[in-house]
Parts: C-alpha cells; structure tokens; sequence
C-alpha cells in the first residue's frame, strides 16, 4: 500500500555528484531526504514528509521512496542512513523506535531495496552531526556565555519526546554519544509541581513521570489540562479543548492567559532538563537546543522563564551563567547529520 506524503523540492542534482538516501523518523513525522554530496558538502534535494502513525512496515516505506526517486527524479542512492527515535543496536543494524511496534532493521531493508550500505543512528545522534558539521542553517543564541573550544556540547530537543546526546571532543573532531535521558526522572521541585507531577501519573496510569512526559509537545499539553482550571474559559481554551489540547495551538495563543501560563511553566521544566544535563558534563562548549517546538516557537524560548530556571542555583549559578546556549532553528538539522554521519560511515571514519 503507498503511504500519502508532503513533497518539497529544494534544488536539482547534478549527475556527477553522489546522492544519498537519509531519513530522520520521529514519533509524528519521518521525513526521507535525496541529499547530493560534492567535496563533502551536503545539500538537500527533495524531502519526503510521512506521518509515522501511518507507517505499519518500514521498509515497505523505504522502498516506496526509494522507487519514487528512481522513477520521478532519477535518483540511484546506494547509501542510506536512518535517524530514529529510539535505542540502536551496538552495530548499527537495527533502530527500535521508542512510539511504535515497527523497528528499522538494515538486513531486511538490504533484501528488499536496491540500498546496499545502510547506517542506523539515533535521532539525536544526528542532531549532534548537524551540530558538530555546523550543518544548521538557523541558530538563535539565547545566553551568550563564553564558549570553551574543545569543551563538552549538550544537545537536547522537544516534540513528540524529549531526545538528548552529548558531544565530546577527540582531539581532531567533536564525538557525539548517544544518550536516552529524556525517559530519566524529572526533577520536581515545589509542592505545585508535585500535584502536576501527579495529575500526569493519573493521566498515564503510571508511577514515574519522565523527562519526556514534560518537555514534549504531550507534556505542554499536559501542563496546560493542569492549569486551565485557575482560568476563566475563554474563545482560546474553547477550541484547544475541542482540538484535544493540540499543544501547536497552546504555542500559538500567547495571548491568552492560561496559554501563557502553561508555555512559562514548560518553559521553567525545558530549562531545568538543560541545566542538568549541562552540570552532568560540565557543557562549556555550549548546550544546543533543537526539536520541532524550538523551531516553531524560537522566540519564546528568549523569555524570563527559561533563562531565569537554567542559571538558578545556589552553588553553580556562576558556572550556569558561563554556558552559552542556543537554539536551532533548521528543521532539517538532523537530516544534515545524518548526511554528515553517512560520508564519515563510508570513508571508514565513524566511531
């Protein structure tokens, strides 16, 4: 069965070039990306959007695109690397993707495609590529800091889930490590937090409350159900209550107050995860943010709220205040580092 996709073309290929196949395969999109390398620089050639719910076999999605560059644009990769969201194998064979019943599995995409060299990685490996490639077209800085060349990075972002990494320099290049602290325990802190806390293991049936049930598109929804009850309804909380507390809406009406409120309180939650993450490996090669709510809502992220939580402490304010922090913008980082990890995986050189 052929899957329906979004398509966006961004240039044409010069057949002389290599082109490659990459795919970064979240918990609500996977996109497919035709990418052209020319002394080592990527670019993008057509994007293939899907919705991941859609997908029941991944391979059978694979060879649809696969099959769609062949016939539409006469594209012949031989070489593909998959971003996903979830646990990889030690060999980089086999993704299991956190969201679905569904892996992606190298060997059978092997038997089924013409793709002949295939490279799995996780999602936020690839975001820590697109990072250590300085592949992202679009960086906001949000606290400036003093950057310390050769200094550990943090990488984290929000949407469907929370994804980390952490980049850690080898003397010749920045090594990303992979890293699944977005499923850790978050870290409540006030008694008002505790009763959030417990409003989510209700709604989840669930005795923890992680990392990711709070700095994701679900956990903004979460937070604002909490709060909308100190609010008077309005024409706002009217249609996200009829869209099931869709959290791009919660983001976008600013405006209104019980949106504002619960954009803050997530916004104090994000900063905290990055902050931890950042005293974990002392980050003064800086913490980068991506993820689609950052993309969407970059401003945001310049507000009080954030800054104010991730320098708070009692001790390390004065080590917080040095890191510099910035927020990625580029939608398509991690396909760049996917791209990025394929070229060092083909000349021999991942890790």
């Amino acid at each position: 069965m052929m899957l329906p996709f979004t398509e966006k073309v961004n240039g044409k290929s010069n057949p002389s070039n290599t082109v490659y196949l990459v795919g970064d395969i979240g918990g609500t999109n996977s996109t497919f990306a035709f990418v052209e390398e020319k002394k080592e620089k990527i670019s993008l050639l057509v994007l293939l959007r899907f919705q991941s719910a859609s997908i029941i076999h991944f391979t059978a999605v694979v060879r649809q695109v696969v099959e769609y560059g062949q016939k539409k644009y006469h594209f012949y990769p031989a070489a593909a690397c998959f971003a996903g969201a979830g646990v990889v194998s030690e060999k980089q064979d086999l993704g299991m993707v956190t969201e679905f019943p569904w892996n992606i599995d190298a060997a059978d995409i092997k038997r089924k495609t013409p793709l002949n060299s295939i490279l799995i990685i996780n999602d936020f490996i690839g975001v820590a590529y697109g990072v250590e490639a300085g592949s992202a077209k679009n960086i906001s800085i949000l606290n400036p800091g003093k950057i310390m060349p050769g200094k550990p990075k943090a990488v984290l972002g929000a949407g469907t889930a929370l994804g980390k990494a952490i980049l850690i320099w080898n003397g010749r290049r920045y090594i990303p490590l992979a890293s699944e602290g977005g499923h850790g325990d978050a870290a409540i802190q006030t008694p008002p937090e505790c009763a959030l806390a417990q409003f989510i293991q209700r709604k989840y049936n669930q005795e923890r409350v992680s990392w990711g049930k709070l700095v994701s598109g679900r956990g903004l929804s979460s937070i604002y159900q909490f709060l909308e009850a100190n609010y008077a309804p309005t024409k706002y909380s009217r249609k996200i209550k009829e869209s099931n507390y869709d959290p791009a809406l919660i983001s976008a009406w600013q405006q209104d107050r019980a949106c504002r409120a619960a954009f803050d309180l997530f916004l104090r939650f994000y900063a905290r995860s990055a902050k931890n993450l950042a005293l974990d490996i002392l980050a003064y090669g800086g913490v980068y943010i991506a993820g689609g709510i950052v993309a969407k809502n970059a401003a945001q992220f310049q507000r009080k709220a954030f800054i104010d939580e991730f320098i708070s402490h009692s001790r390390m304010k004065p080590v917080l205040e040095q890191i510099p922090i910035y927020a990625i913008t580029d939608y398509n980082v991690s396909l760049y580092g996917a791209a990025r990890a394929l070229q060092l995986y083909l000349q021999g050189d991942f890790p």
